[in-house]
């Protein structure tokens, strides 16, 4: 129940995120630019992969496949938001993380502590979730095979 229940919500932030910066892609396009080096078109094609990643993560979460595996991806992914958005901190940038949040929760796009809120509220929940799929997987497997746990 607490996996199927975190992997729903991590699912819906991911995906509602992504719709977000697919729909206002100008903040995640300035953080890009911002902090790497890059042409425009090059920027566009990163910000496209980040948006079709996070949709296609989201909806398999709130489809429920392979649970273990998409939530170690998504606390992978949840770990990589938390250190852009804590480089934007510490460096004070002037431009906002591009993850969503700031619009999802209605702040202002350079209120970055919300995001990592947001990011290391899920790592936390990923990474535990993972750890408690994990085991379950084990004891189910230690079942069949007649052992006890």
């Amino acid at each position: 129940m607490f996996v199927r229940g975190a992997q729903v919500l991590v699912g819906g932030v991911l995906f509602a995120a992504a719709v977000v910066k697919a729909a206002e892609p100008a903040e995640l396009l300035e953080a890009i630019r911002f902090i790497l080096p890059i042409e425009s078109r090059s920027a566009w094609y990163l910000l496209i992969g980040i948006v079709l990643f996070e949709i296609l993560l989201g909806s398999a979460m709130l489809a429920g496949l392979a649970v273990k595996q998409l939530l170690v991806l998504a606390f992978m992914l949840s770990l990589g938001f938390v250190a852009w958005t804590a480089y934007l901190e510490i460096i004070d940038a002037p431009v906002g993380c591009g993850c969503g949040t700031s619009r999802l929760l209605g702040l202002t796009s350079t209120n970055r502590w919300a995001s990592l809120g947001v990011s290391g509220s899920m790592v936390v929940l990923c990474g535990t979730a993972a750890f408690v799929a994990g085991r379950s997987q084990k004891s189910q497997v230690l079942e069949s095979q007649g052992v006890e746990s």
